[in-house]
């Protein structure tokens, strides 16, 4: 999969899931979203050799949780899964199988700093060495209630194994 997907994926569950939180009441420890969605035949670049097209079909589980504490803090965490990756390398029709987890978390609260996390591990996985496809990311980020970002880390590792 690559990095694009990966964030494309992560911001779309996270922003989805963020605006089911605001537009709707929830109660206290809440799962507000649980459902899947089937993926069907997106084409990907590969960034491990050959470096062909592939694609991919899979489903994606979501799952949104917010909880509001006794003194009002709001705090949303999703996990988003995949169910079942098969791709296929459009010129060589060589098979891969994959994995893709990630978990968003957002905490905030009037007069607190707000804090971001996310996480995502992937893997698109062939026959042979050198094929296979590795990744995982994390971003965080906190703003004091000021406003000011007082801590944020990128970090991105995709290898080909």
């Amino acid at each position: 999969m690559t990095l694009r997907l990966v964030r494309s994926i992560s911001f779309v569950a996270a922003a989805a899931s963020l605006f089911l939180v605001l537009s709707a009441g929830f109660a206290p420890a809440a799962v507000v979203l649980n459902t899947q969605i089937p993926i069907v035949a997106a084409v990907l670049a590969n960034p491990c050799p050959p470096g062909n097209p592939l694609s991919v079909t899979t489903t994606l589980h979501v799952l949104v949780r917010v909880t509001t504490t006794p003194s009002g803090n709001l705090k949303f965490g999703a996990h988003i899964n995949t169910d079942g990756v098969t791709a296929t390398d459009i010129v060589t029709s060589a098979a891969y199988t994959g994995h893709l987890a990630a978990n968003v978390g957002f905490n905030t609260g009037a007069g607190s700093a707000t804090e971001f996390t996310t996480t995502l591990n992937f893997g698109l996985e062939t026959a042979g060495a050198g094929n296979n496809l590795l990744g995982h990311i994390t971003v965080h980020f906190t703003v004091d209630p000021a406003g000011n970002v007082t801590a944020s880390v990128v970090n991105v590792s995709v290898t080909c194994v």
